[in-house]
């Protein structure tokens, strides 16, 4: 009667009670949930046991929202064994499905995990893939860098020691000019000097033959005293020669060497001076 009505499309209370129990336990995994599902869908339970069947369950349905108006039901509770409504309600059978759900549950967990382990597995290669780029990345640059300096280096001692170069060019080329001056001035001196050394004692020699001659030729005519003036004349002349050969031995002698010790000192410390003068400015050149 049961199949009648349902391929009649008539509206059934157990076949109700039957979608309830199914929909109750969907992906159920233990009885207390069961039970507690039964009840918010609108069905009874209570627990028997029988000689025949053992444990069963009485089913009644007491939401009765479903019912198609006009339909007759019967004069009594809406209940049902469950092994009349069909072996799969009974305890037994929904123990192992209950069971089976657990399972099932349990090795989707199980893959979820594992997929969600393999998925951050997968994401910790990428992430140290990455890493690993972005330290040869870090360690190419970092070399590129180092070679920029090395090349920063070789041109700034390149450019160092053009630098030197030309101030030592310019130390020297000052040093050849103070030099020069500084003989030449030491010569004109020396020249000086010895023209006073030795044209001093020349003058007074010729005043005192002079005064000489005009005290013992007071009386003289002027024929004579031209001829004094002559010979005063001719000894100056003489005086100035021996000062010119004195002159010329004495530069021959060496007797200047001091002075050329004094020149050799100037040039040293105007090279000096000119190398205090760079490290001032901030160059070191290593002397």
């Amino acid at each position: 009667m049961e199949r009648v009505k349902k391929d009649k499309d008539t509206y059934s209370w157990k076949e109700d009670i039957r979608e309830r129990i199914a929909k109750s336990a969907f992906n159920v995994t233990s009885v207390d949930v069961f039970f507690k599902n039964l009840e918010e869908n609108g069905v009874g339970i209570r627990k028997g046991k029988s000689k025949k069947y053992g444990a069963y369950y009485t089913y009644e349905l007491k939401d009765l929202s479903n019912v198609p108006e006009g339909t007759k039901l019967p004069n009594r509770a809406l209940k049902s064994r469950s092994y009349k409504l069909g072996k799969v309600y009974s305890p037994y059978e929904l123990n192992d499905f209950f069971k089976d759900n657990l399972q099932e549950q349990q090795e989707a967990e199980a893959k979820r995990k594992e997929e969600e382990a393999r998925i951050e597995s997968e994401a910790k290669r990428k992430v140290e893939e990455e890493r690993k780029k972005q330290e040869a990345l870090e360690e190419e640059q970092e070399e590129q860098r180092q070679k920029a300096l090395r090349k920063e280096k070789v041109d700034t001692r390149t450019q160092r020691q053009k630098d030197v170069d030309d101030i030592w060019q310019r130390v020297q080329e000052k040093m050849a000019k103070e030099r020069e001056e500084a003989r030449r001035e030491a010569e004109r001196r020396e020249k000086e000097q010895l023209e006073k050394e030795v044209e001093k004692p020349a003058q007074i020699k010729v005043e005192k033959v002079i005064d000489y001659s005009k005290k013992i030729n007071l009386n003289a005519d002027k024929k004579e005293v031209e001829e004094e003036k002559r010979h005063g004349e001719k000894m100056q002349s003489t005086m100035k020669e021996e000062q010119k050969r004195f002159l010329g031995n004495r530069v021959k002698s060496g007797r200047n060497s001091d002075l050329i010790k004094k020149q050799e000192a100037l040039m040293q410390d105007a090279l000096r001076l000119q190398i205090e003068d760079a490290q001032d400015k901030g160059i070191d050149y290593g002397y």
